[in-house]
């Protein structure tokens, strides 16, 4: 029967196995880029897995890249139009749309041909594992894959688990290995999945098989079951820890706004117009998103009335510092901690950069003169910002979608004895327009109040702002592009989970172990490939004495 299927596969044209495996992409892009379709994360990759097990080698990896292509030109779709806007603010005439959009397309195409190559470095290392054992294919996949989700250098730190946000009492468990363990956990119910339907179509393994798609259902069970009863237990203790109120202004003022100065004051005043309008309701704190503040100021600076102009109550917001160096001024996306009387308490660098889009990498970038760009400098720590009884972990835009970034800033804090209880993300999202993008983003980020059962706390400029309770809960959302203003009353929690003490090695135990199984394959094929050689010089001796002995 393998040697049939095998044979079918082989015989269908090459342009029909193109637009197969382009389908394919898509199919396992709509369980991945939206949270409308999770449900088809746990099974899409099925069809994927049964074709290119099949496959011829050389001709594997073409198809890999066809489907890790696709699946990204479909996750990226947004791509284009952010890097567009940008393009075209900064060459308004009209005979530079033309070249703008066919770069951004070409940018496009090349960063998802990119993130699509981990599927080709996953399939070539499965396919070496499993030389001499097809079942084993299935087997190892789900680990390898993992692995390289979670490790392979992407511009976005997308992970497939993170499709799973919508079974909330499943995504409980990433309190205890993080979202890689739900990720394996989808991976390996995909190739349960493929093995029980070869089960059947070669007749053999049939209970065997059974057995291993009873015991993947077993475990998600068990880890809903925990995510119910943990998920009460942490709300229990939410109800009866410490709260604040925070504050959360949108101002609906785009990336772009802050660099045009005839919009300057009335971003200010916006932003300061809304704050005092909640001050009724007595906030401990208030924060404004990325970029609310539009000019530039140096860290020497220390009263901040120019910005601020209300009084009592302490304000964070985003904007950009500068600091002179040896004789060299470096820029800096910050958060500002001004306090009630408007003097600087403290500040944030941004530690993770966006590549291209705050730091040039390509040194003729810094020769252009790109709206909306600043060629950032990168923050070297993590910061505690205190007020009293709140103990805040600032992050900047995507850094809050890195899971083991976060989970360091909080371990770096806690090694000074004094642990942050409250998680406050500032980041600006107007580039994706009215798209779910923003959605994704702030579902992304909503992992971080589970892993670490810390109140999260996101502040967009154009939405959508955002609270997560430390239960994952979202308590509050913005709309798209309106302006908002609210207080929240938020619990205060100092707890630290299992992932945040040892959960993180999950995913490094794993590396591990195919670290170990790669070792292991490769002692066997050179022993196989010496003793093979032994053999064959042995049958030559033999040869050449029958030779010498007949002659």
């Amino acid at each position: 029967m393998d040697v049939i299927i095998r044979k079918k596969i082989k015989s269908i044209l090459f342009y029909h196995k193109v637009i197969l495996y382009f389908l394919l992409g898509i199919l396992w892009a709509l369980a991945q880029m939206t949270y409308s379709f999770p449900l088809l994360t746990w099974f899409a990759l099925v069809p994927f897995l049964f074709t290119i097990k099949y496959e011829e080698t050389k001709y594997a990896l073409f198809y890999s890249i066809i489907f890790g292509a696709t699946t990204y030109l479909f996750n990226l779709w947004w791509m284009p139009f952010a890097v567009s806007k940008i393009l075209i603010a900064s060459f308004p005439n009209k005979l530079f749309i033309v070249p703008v959009w066919l770069i951004s397309i070409l940018i496009y195409v090349f960063v998802s041909i990119y993130h699509g190559f981990v599927y080709v470095i996953i399939y070539y290392i499965v396919k070496i594992l499993s030389k001499t054992n097809h079942y084993i294919f299935y087997l190892v996949f789900p680990l390898a894959a993992t692995v390289f989700d979670y490790f392979y250098p992407k511009l976005w730190h997308d992970q497939i688990g993170y499709s799973q946000f919508v079974f909330f009492h499943f995504s409980q468990v990433s309190d205890v290995f993080g979202v890689p363990f739900i990720t394996y956990i989808v991976l390996c119910s995909n190739t349960a999945i493929i093995i029980f339907i070869e089960s059947f179509i070669y007749y053999k393994y049939i209970m065997r098989s059974f057995l291993l798609v009873l015991g993947i259902t077993m475990v998600i069970i068990a880890v809903s079951i925990y995510g119910i009863f943990r998920y009460d237990y942490i709300m229990d203790m939410s109800e009866k820890a410490e709260k604040v109120k925070i504050g959360i202004i949108q101002g609906n003022f785009t990336g772009l706004d802050k660099f045009d100065e005839k919009k300057y004051q009335d971003m200010i005043k916006t932003y300061n117009d809304l704050s005092k309008s909640i001050l009724i309701q007595n906030p401990d704190l208030i924060i404004w998103p990325e970029g609310a503040v539009p000019y530039i100021i140096n860290t020497n600076v220390e009263n901040y009335n120019m910005i601020k102009n209300f009084k009592n109550v302490p304000l964070i917001t985003g904007i950009t510092l500068s600091k002179d160096e040896n004789k060299i001024t470096k820029y800096f996306n910050s958060m500002v901690y001004i306090s009630g009387n408007n003097k600087l308490i403290d500040y944030y660098n941004k530690n993770k950069l966006i590549p291209f889009a705050e730091n040039s990498i390509l040194p003729f970038m810094n020769n252009l003169n790109l709206i909306g760009y600043i060629n950032y400098s990168k923050g070297t720590e993590p910061k505690l910002f205190e007020y009293g009884k709140i103990k805040i972990s600032p992050n900047i835009c995507y850094e809050a979608i890195f899971d083991n970034f976060i989970r360091k800033s909080l371990e770096f804090y806690a090694k000074d004895s004094k642990e942050a209880n409250l998680i406050i993300n500032a980041t600006n999202d107007s580039w994706f327009g009215k798209s779910v993008i923003p959605e994704i983003h702030m579902h992304m980020s909503g992992f971080r109040s589970i892993e670490n059962r810390k109140s999260l706390i996101r502040v967009t400029g154009t939405g959508h702002s955002a609270y997560f309770n430390p239960g994952g809960d979202i308590i509050y959302i913005s709309e798209l592009f309106k302006q908002d203003s609210s207080v929240l009353e938020v619990p205060l929690i100092e707890f630290k989970t299992i992932y945040r003490k040892w959960g993180w090695l999950f995913i490094w135990i794993l590396l591990f172990l195919l670290i170990i199984i790669i070792i292991i394959v490769i002692i066997r094929i050179t022993v196989f490939r010496y003793n093979k050689s032994v053999l064959i010089k042995k049958k030559i001796h033999s040869y050449n004495l029958k030779k010498m002995w007949l002659e």
